[in-house]
């Protein structure tokens, strides 16, 4: 039977609707990725943050950005930090539904133990080992870490050390993509890999919008300066060890300046400067493993 005109230009409309129909649909589909924005996943804390917040008592206000920024889980190097302000800084993670992960800090420069990885982490609810313990500690000694630690274990690597990710054992890797002139090729590591993209604050993080719907990472948590404004001023410190001030009589009288806030001070600088100096992939290699005391 021949179609009549009249059927056949019906079919032909038909067939042009199903026509767009489905070039819009691809079109739709195509550029899904690009509106997917990516989803934070953790972000990292240093020491002389974790101190300043405490002393100014803007632990919940931090907790509540974090947790308003979507971030799940918060990584504290709490090296040297008293027992009760890690118990507080934890407990406060929580209270704001957040999980606290020690991030164990240059373990090689403190000859740590297995034992004493797991001891530091003892007020957390999961640990974090990083490209220092990947490049000083052997396989054994992450075996040995996940046979004594029973909770979730958190591993940071740098793209060279792509061949020493422990085949099992890491409950969550990550990969550091810190340098832009390698950003492209460390994000398809990460995804070869099925880890979470790091961003630098400082370097990276001005990339987040070319990750699609890809988890990330930020160290360190960017915002901190922020909160500088409502701190109270700091006293201040005279140096050296002895000064002069004048006195009603017109004469001076020497004394004696207490310098330990000036000392803390000066070690908290230092302090920002060697968590930026050790995650600087500019300023960091592959050393040789030193001898540890196993």
């Amino acid at each position: 039977m021949i179609p009549s005109p009249v059927h056949a230009q019906t079919f032909a409309r038909r067939l042009k609707s199903l026509l767009l129909t489905g070039t819009l649909a691809a079109l739709a589909v195509g550029m899904m990725p690009s509106l997917v924005q990516a989803r934070p996943n953790g972000t990292w804390l240093s020491k002389p943050q974790i101190w300043f917040h405490i002393s100014n008592n803007t632990l919940d206000q931090v907790m509540q950005r974090i947790r308003a920024q979507r971030y799940q889980y918060v990584f504290l190097d709490v090296r040297n930090v008293p027992d009760e302000d890690q118990r507080l800084v934890t407990q406060k993670i929580r209270e704001h539904q957040l999980v606290p992960i020690v991030w164990v800090q240059s373990p090689q420069l403190r000859r740590m133990s297995i034992p004493q990885l797991i001891h530091e982490a003892r007020y957390a609810d999961g640990i974090q080992v990083d490209d220092h313990f990947f490049t000083h500690y052997s396989a054994y000694h992450f075996r040995q870490l996940r046979a004594q630690y029973n909770k979730p274990i958190f591993c940071s690597i740098q793209p060279f050390q792509r061949n020493i990710v422990p085949s099992s054992g890491c409950n969550q890797l990550d990969v550091q993509c810190y340098a832009p002139q390698s950003f492209q090729q460390c994000v398809g590591l990460a995804d070869q890999l099925r880890a979470v993209t790091s961003l630098s604050a400082d370097n990276t993080l001005r990339y987040q919008s070319q990750l699609g719907g890809r988890y990330y990472n930020v160290f360190l948590w960017p915002h901190s300066h922020e909160f500088h404004a409502a701190a109270p001023p700091a006293p201040m410190v005279v140096s050296p060890l002895t000064a002069t001030t004048p006195v009603e009589t017109g004469q001076t009288e020497t004394v004696q300046v207490d310098t330990a806030q000036a000392d803390t001070a000066q070690a908290d600088t230092a302090q920002v400067g060697t968590a930026q100096t050790e995650r600087n992939p500019e300023m960091k290699t592959a050393a040789n493993p030193q001898p540890l005391p196993f």
